[in-house]
């Protein structure tokens, strides 16, 4: 049964110790994807094929990053609405323009923070 270079992608010959189109190296420790069954190789740490994580590691690795950019965000939020509760019951009035600044923070500031949490396994938008 061929085997699938962990490289390249390419079907190579079960004999093969090194793939001849890109002179990768063949693990004979291949293993399946648990998601999408495919077969991978043991050192992946995302699925060629469906773009899953694989190992729990990196996903610390990525959970970290994530709260980097999330804790920020969720202070940020937090805080506009904060400010903006209390010039209300200071009874400040505030004009359209400012109401407009608050809203907008307020509909970027939800709809990244759900962005990045809906990524559940999956990376930023910007590299890994």
């Amino acid at each position: 049964m061929p085997q699938i270079c962990p490289n390249c992608h390419k079907l190579v010959p079960d004999e093969n110790t090194v793939c001849p189109y890109c002179n990768n190296t063949l693990s004979s420790e291949n293993e399946t994807c648990p998601y999408c069954k495919q077969q991978i190789s043991s050192e992946d740490k995302i699925c060629p094929h469906c773009n899953r994580l694989l190992t729990g590691e990196y996903q610390k690795q990525v959970t970290a990053k994530r709260n980097k950019v999330l804790f920020p965000l969720a202070a940020l939020l937090l805080l506009s609405a904060g400010v903006y509760l209390y010039l209300d019951w200071r009874g400040i009035p505030l004009n359209r323009v400012v109401i407009g600044i608050f809203v907008s923070i307020w509909l970027i500031g939800f709809v990244l923070y759900g962005a990045y949490m809906g990524k559940g396994d999956r990376d930023f938008w910007w590299g890994r």
